[in-house]
């Protein structure tokens, strides 16, 4: 008996949002370096196939995408500046100043999603991460919602935890 593991079968839709998230990650890496475009969008979608395998809508599979090549951008300067210099400021410059047309629809479409998985909690939870996401004041909300310091970070681990069940964030 081979020590492989017999490789899945292929499934034509999922391969189809994979391209389509692949070419998505190479125009996102070319815009800020185009030498590492293709090994950036390489190690993406090794990561998606190996720890994502049961996602398959683009919608889901987008995001992630970019989000990791995003990270793969800063491990690949890390890399290049080892001895100790700082990252490149353009990086962050094209991220937050100029976002492209499909960067903001990523943003919209992750938006979107976390304000679904925020309606299928328990109204007390809704309440604490709406507020946690508008930025308010971490006294403040205690305040609004009469909690004691201990219980009001024991209630946001918790809705936390539970939106990342539902978000399908868990490992």
């Amino acid at each position: 008996m081979s020590s492989l593991q017999a490789v899945p079968a292929s499934n034509p839709e999922r391969d189809s949002v994979l391209e389509q998230v692949r070419r998505c990650v190479v125009r996102y890496v070319a815009g800020r370096n185009p030498e590492w475009a293709d090994d950036i969008a390489q190690e993406v979608m090794l990561l998606i196939h190996v720890r994502y395998p049961h996602l398959e809508k683009t919608h889901d599979l987008l995001p992630l995408g970019i989000t990791i090549a995003r990270l793969k951008i800063y491990e690949f300067q890390r890399r290049r500046t080892r001895g100790g210099a700082q990252f490149a400021e353009e990086f962050d410059a094209v991220d937050s100043n100029s976002p492209s047309v499909e960067e903001q629809l990523i943003r919209k479409s992750a938006a979107e999603r976390l304000r679904h998985g925020i309606r299928q909690l328990g109204v007390g939870c809704q309440q604490l991460l709406q507020m946690f996401l508008e930025g308010k004041k971490t006294d403040g909300m205690r305040g609004i919602l009469g909690l004691t310091g201990s219980a009001y970070y024991t209630r946001l681990c918790r809705c936390r935890q539970r939106l990342s069940l539902i978000m399908g964030w868990s490992a």
